[in-house]
């Protein structure tokens, strides 16, 4: 499963910064890349679980915040899905890079514009296959 990079959306980052396993993500994907909306909705309230766990990630350059050029496509994607999951799904599209993203209406978005799609569950049996 190991791409040069992925794109992620809030839902991943949080599910493995609450459960201590955020390493898994540049071991199983290599470079993270996650756009500035995502990072708000991840830190925006400290006393959320998992935000001080990815502050300090992000402090340490691991996911890479990414500033997303709002192209008239983002707007569209912007009227179906949160402002994260749009700044994410056209920085995949931009990239051309799968996205991490568990919401089913986001993944259902990504597919119909052929961006590969990979969950949180995905990153865990790939880790678990490899041994981490």
């Amino acid at each position: 499963m190991r791409d040069r990079a992925a794109v992620a959306d809030a839902g991943p980052l949080i599910a493995l910064a609450r459960i201590g396993r955020w390493s898994l993500l540049p071991d199983v994907l290599g470079k993270v890349l996650v756009p500035e909306a995502v990072v708000s909705e991840c830190v925006r309230d400290r006393s959320q679980p998992g935000a001080m766990a990815i502050q300090h990630a992000l402090d340490n350059g691991l996911p890479v915040a990414r500033r997303v050029e709002r192209a008239p496509e983002w707007a569209a994607l912007a009227q179906l899905l949160d402002l994260g999951e749009a700044e994410a799904l056209t920085l995949a599209v931009a990239e051309n890079l799968p996205v991490l993203m568990d919401e089913r209406r986001g993944r259902g978005v990504a597919l119909h514009l052929g961006v590969p799609v990979l969950g949180t569950g995905a990153v865990l049996i790939a880790a678990k296959q490899a041994g981490l």
